[in-house]
């Protein structure tokens, strides 16, 4: 029962090692080349945002400048001997206009005078100017009155078409206690004059400038110079966590205003995170078939080399155990045909002996023989009734010459009743003799083999055991391997194929039947055949 020389397991090792680091290495070249794919992606994903962004806000500022250009015309529409009524009148009835006055220089406002009672409002409209209205800022200069307020024109025209502004006109953005203001004004006959825009009336313009087609875990956001949310369109709550992925200034008509889109996850989109999860699965996949691929070839060619040295070493059993038959049948044949030995008594040893060895050598020849046809799916079964206490006596009784020889004490168990069953009777036979032989061959210094015979369930069991070393745990599952032999002390000295328990037990459980191992009472090896009966087949 001896497997071979064993395969070293350095080169193995080595082996898995460099798969592994080559399936490791294609796979973090793939997923390099996908994270490339994905930062193309998430980058043209990011400018056709940021360009959809850009659009929303021209939008907003194309919104405020039709509103400026309402405004301008009809400043340029009043009449020069109406200017005060006609603004006031704006001014009450107008609700984009919040405060209107006249200018004719510096310190000189004639509308709203303070020389007359003034409105809260207008107080405090005069507060918010102040710097204009006293010449401290020109009205065409670039002002920065405070740390939200960059450098800003004065001077900003329309932008819509059909209609072109007076050349001295313009809208002012003013930051007033971080908060914008818009002032705008007209000059004729050396009056400036003009209206400061309602900013609430002004984002209920904007309001309906706003996107609506914002899908579901984003948001658009409206936010002033110091960041305040004005405005915002989109379906996230406000308790839910959101972070802006994108911002874009609205243009110099809101200066320091800027549209932000804001989203629950971080991303511009869930296309980029599904290329994230299907990349990392792909490249997961890849290296599992290409680890796996590779393993079960290294897996086949180590097994392809282990049963090439099985084979090898199976020849080389084979051929010793033909040789050694051979070689006595054929020393005792010449001795006695030669006439060279004239005692009886020692020709009928001799005659016994080359008996003996015939037999010893059909069974393995046999053994052979059924290997081949079972490999190569060809064998054929013999289906017929028989007693099976018939074959174990019959098989019993030309093997109790040799297991007494070999000093063990032989004990047959059968049963009173008629064992019959339906099977190949030369199958089940050849199963017996290879339990005795490997009884008599690996367990003879027990001195004691018992053959029990015996009904089951379903049929009848033949117990084959013996006082013998046994066959330790580790080799209990591989005893029935082709090929494979203890490699042991106890095998050692006894030459043997590493078939027959391999082919015993496929020719058991082809007949319906089963071959397993049980250790004795006495700590020896049992193995115990099941056949079915005649009523089971």
């Amino acid at each position: 029962m001896n497997g071979g020389p064993p395969i070293r397991k350095s080169p193995v090792i080595l082996y898995g090692v460099l798969l592994l680091l080559s399936a490791a290495i294609i796979a973090g070249v793939a997923a390099r080349l996908l994270s490339r794919e994905q930062a193309r992606l998430d980058s043209s994903v990011r400018e056709t945002e940021e360009l959809r962004l850009q659009n929303r806000a021209e939008q907003l500022e194309l919104a405020v400048s039709a509103v400026q250009d309402g405004l301008m015309r009809s400043l340029e529409s009043i009449p020069a001997s109406a200017l005060r009524d006609t603004l006031r009148e704006m001014e009450r009835t107008n609700p984009l206009v919040r405060n209107v006055f006249v200018w004719r220089g510096a310190n000189d406002l004639l509308l709203p005078n303070d020389s007359e009672p003034l409105t809260k409002e207008e107080q405090g409209f005069l507060i918010r100017y102040s710097t204009l209205f006293d010449g401290t800022h020109g009205w065409d200069e670039v002002v920065q009155e405070d740390e939200y307020a960059a450098p800003v024109s004065r001077r900003l025209f329309s932008r819509s078409r059909g209609w072109n502004p007076p050349m001295h006109s313009g809208w002012i953005p003013w930051y007033w206690e971080n908060r914008l203001g818009m002032i705008g004004w007209m000059e004729r006959d050396g009056l400036r004059y003009g209206v400061e825009l309602e900013m609430a009336m002004l984002l209920c313009e904007l309001q309906q400038a706003m996107p609506l087609d914002i899908v579901d875990g984003r948001m658009i956001l409206l936010l002033d110079g110091s960041g305040r949310r004005i405005m915002q369109s989109g379906s996230i709550a406000e308790t839910s966590g959101t972070s802006a992925v994108l911002s874009v200034p609205v243009g110099p008509a809101l200066p320091h205003w800027e549209l932000a889109l804001h989203t629950t996850d971080g991303a511009l989109g869930p296309a980029a995170q599904r290329y994230a999860l299907l990349s990392g699965l792909l490249v997961f996949i890849l290296f599992i078939v290409l680890f796996s691929a590779g393993g079960l070839l290294l897996r086949e060619t180590v097994r392809n080399r282990l049963e090439a040295q099985q084979k090898t070493t199976f020849v080389s059993n084979v051929s010793h155990e033909l040789k050694t038959p051979l070689t006595t049948i054929r020393m005792y044949a010449e001795l006695l045909g030669e006439g060279r030995v004239s005692d009886i008594e020692k020709r009928g040893r001799y005659l016994k002996t080359i008996a003996s060895e015939s037999e010893r050598l059909s069974r393995l020849v046999n053994n052979v023989l059924d290997f081949s046809r079972l490999e190569q799916n060809r064998k054929q079964y013999r289906i017929s009734h028989f007693d099976l206490c018939e074959v174990v006596s019959e098989t019993v009784a030309s093997q109790r010459i040799r297991i007494g020889e070999a000093g063990m004490e032989l004990s047959v168990v059968l049963p009173n009743v008629t064992a019959m069953v339906k099977s190949d009777r030369d199958a089940v036979q050849q199963v017996l003799l290879n339990l005795i032989d490997n009884a008599v061959k690996y367990a003879a210094a027990g001195g004691r083999l018992t053959i029990e015979l015996a009904e089951a369930s379903g049929g009848f069991r033949i117990a084959v055991a013996d006082a013998g070393p046994g066959i330790a745990k580790e080799h209990r599952r591989k005893i029935y391997e082709r090929f494979y032999r203890i490699d042991d002390s106890i095998t050692a000295s006894s030459q043997g194929s590493g078939l027959g328990l391999s082919l015993s037990r496929r020719l058991i459980t082809d007949l319906g039947g089963a071959l397993e191992y049980h250790e004795a009472e006495c700590g020896g090896a049992c193995f115990v055949m099941t056949v079915p009966g005649v009523e089971n087949r």
